[in-house]
């Protein structure tokens, strides 16, 4: 019904207005009409809760928050948790230490530019090429990326198969065999050496010379035979090292049979290389080498005092490491009083991390940082203070509970080390009510060694 006016008269008491009973009767149905449209006529439920907090449920609402320029906005620290959209920028804000403002989708257009907190993210505006399968993203230093045909290697380096090179022949004659995983033939480049790469055939070189002897120039060694080498008969003239019998020659044939041993032999010109058939001793190299042999996928590691044969870490493709490894690390303060802090690091998650549980046995305060630099400059910062962008808090963790308290982080949170650094720097506050240690769990899947 509309709004009832109580007739009040031209002036006080000249018997114009409504009776004073008509007059409540007309109030009596304004106030019905508002309780009977915002609650249940007795009660108003549809504004307001039991704490007098606004809350309009099952309505569609129309609330405008409007302001006309950026500049309007009040402080936000004082509305901290408002929102405010502004014309003159298009965007939506919403109020944590500073108006931030909120990605916008305008159904057309990819987004092209993003901060996140957490990690970086790639956009298609931001690629300078179509995507091609089996292709990498390559980055350009610059903010934009380029697919690129993928080279191979990765954590393991890419080795060549050896098997590959079956022979390695001198002059189209007799070869020395080079089919076993164990053998290597390296090459220098140098003076004689010359090794070039193209997109279709990659070459060795070998500009194969001697000296002339009593200061000439160098000589061709199919020269000093009359043609091709033949292995079996032919021989090479080698220079004294003091260079007065210049004359000395020695067979090919001899030299091979001269250096054969137990897993090196010489039969008709061929120099074969067997595979060792015992593991390595300490006493094999110099005393850094561990006393069993190596393993599937094992690698030498230092251990700090000598060398031992591990399983592989480091991820990556072509050398066929086990990947992305999860580990746990536990670490105690020392005894700090209620409120201290104290400063631990944690040495086996990793140059980069993937954060899954953090476990606690008391009442503190947790954060995680990218380097020591960032806990030192955020150590005056009070609990339930959120840290500022990019200052280099990767995670923080209140536990409120008296006992034992587990954190599982769903989703993981990435972790990274900045390139000086070795140990993840975290800071830990006891916040138990007495003076003692406070022991924290880390388990995170390791990422980068």
């Amino acid at each position: 019904m509309a709004k009832q006016t109580i007739q009040i008269g031209a002036s006080a008491n000249d018997g114009t207005g409504d009776p004073l009973r008509n007059a409540f009767d007309k109030v009596n149905d304004n106030f019905n009409e508002i309780y009977f449209g915002a609650g249940s006529g007795s009660t108003i439920t549809n504004f307001f809760d039991s704490n007098g907090n606004l809350d309009l449920v099952g309505k569609p609402h129309k609330i405008t928050f409007l302001y006309s320029q950026y500049a309007d906005l009040p402080t936000a620290s004082t509305y901290h948790g408002a929102v405010a959209h502004t014309h003159d920028t298009g965007s939506l804000y919403y109020a944590h230490g500073s108006w931030r403002k909120l990605l916008a989708d305008n159904s057309l257009n990819d987004i092209t530019s993003y901060t996140d907190p957490l990690s970086k993210h790639v956009y298609l505006a931001n690629i300078t090429n179509t995507e091609t399968a089996d292709y990498i993203l390559k980055t350009n230093a610059d903010g934009t990326y380029t697919w690129v045909a993928d080279g191979g290697g990765g954590g393991g380096g890419g080795d060549v198969n050896q098997n590959a090179f079956s022979t390695f022949s001198v002059a189209g004659q007799d070869s020395i065999a080079a089919d076993n995983p164990e053998d290597t033939i390296t090459f220098i480049a140098g003076s004689n050496v010359t090794i070039s790469t193209n997109a279709t055939n990659d070459a060795i070189t070998i500009n194969a010379s001697v000296s002339g002897g009593g200061g000439g120039g160098g000589t061709d060694l199919n020269s000093l035979v009359g043609g091709d080498i033949d292995v079996a008969t032919d021989s090479i003239g080698f220079i004294d090292a003091d260079d007065s019998n210049d004359s000395k020659k020695e067979s090919i044939v001899d030299i091979v049979a001269a250096i054969a041993g137990a897993n090196i032999t010489a039969t008709a010109g061929v120099l074969s290389v067997a595979a060792p058939t015992t593991a390595y001793t300490n006493s094999d190299v110099d005393g850094h080498l561990n006393t069993s042999a190596a393993g599937t996928n094992e690698i030498l590691s230092w251990t700090g005092s000598d060398y031992a044969w591990v399983a592989d870490q480091t991820g990556g493709g072509g050398g066929g490491g086990s990947g992305a490894v999860r580990v746990s690390e536990t670490e105690t303060t020392s005894s700090i009083a209620d409120g201290a802090s104290a400063s631990v690091s944690y040495a086996t998650l990793g140059k980069s991390f993937s954060l899954q549980k953090v476990t606690v046995d008391k009442q503190c305060w947790v954060r995680i940082y990218s380097d020591t630099a960032a806990r030192t400059a955020d150590a005056g910062r009070s609990q339930g203070t959120d840290p500022a962008d990019g200052s280099g808090v990767i995670a923080e963790f209140i536990a409120t509970g008296s006992g034992s308290t587990e954190f599982k982080i769903t989703p993981a949170i990435s972790g990274w080390l900045d390139d000086s650094e070795t140990e993840v720097p975290v800071a830990i506050q006891n916040n138990s009510g007495s003076a003692g240690t406070v022991q924290c769990i880390i388990q995170a899947l390791k990422l980068e060694s």
